[in-house]
């Protein structure tokens, strides 16, 4: 019988579990408006990043959106902020959700802001916040 040892399996381990708590997180929240007001529907807002702070990871973040467009960033499932860097921000909140063969989808959200790479609304995280920080922001919906 062949015994292996088990630091490959406890280093693969590691890697899929990140940097354990040592990882710097900001904890982001703010609320996502249309023309000012409520959505009256929940969706998404997603945040990719365009530029990680010196010495820290590239990693996105994401959160639910509630009805009244407040929000709250995850980055892992377990971790309630971002990592410190540059971010574009895109939402999406569904009036008919995309299914396959049902009827045509239809977003509240305008086509512009529902891409990153469209969107133009941009978020810096600083890598010496000490605080949580509030990010809000109105979408026209023409």
């Amino acid at each position: 019988m062949v015994r292996r040892s088990p630091r490959p399996i406890c280093l693969l381990l590691l890697i899929l579990s990140g940097c354990g708590d040592s990882l710097e997180i900001v904890p982001v929240e703010g609320r996502a408006t249309l023309d000012g007001g409520d959505w009256g529907r929940a969706g998404m807002i997603y945040f990719a990043p365009l530029e990680p702070a010196p010495g820290f990871p590239r990693m996105p973040g994401m959160g639910d959106v509630n009805k009244d467009g407040s929000y709250f960033v995850t980055t892992q499932p377990d971790r309630v902020g971002l990592v410190p860097g540059k971010y574009r921000v895109s939402v999406e909140i569904w009036e008919v959700p995309p299914t396959m063969g049902g009827p045509p989808a239809k977003s509240y959200v305008p086509k512009k802001y529902r891409a990153a790479a469209t969107s133009g609304i941009e978020l810096e995280v600083p890598a010496n916040a000490t605080e949580a920080i509030e990010f809000n922001f109105d979408i026209p919906s023409s």
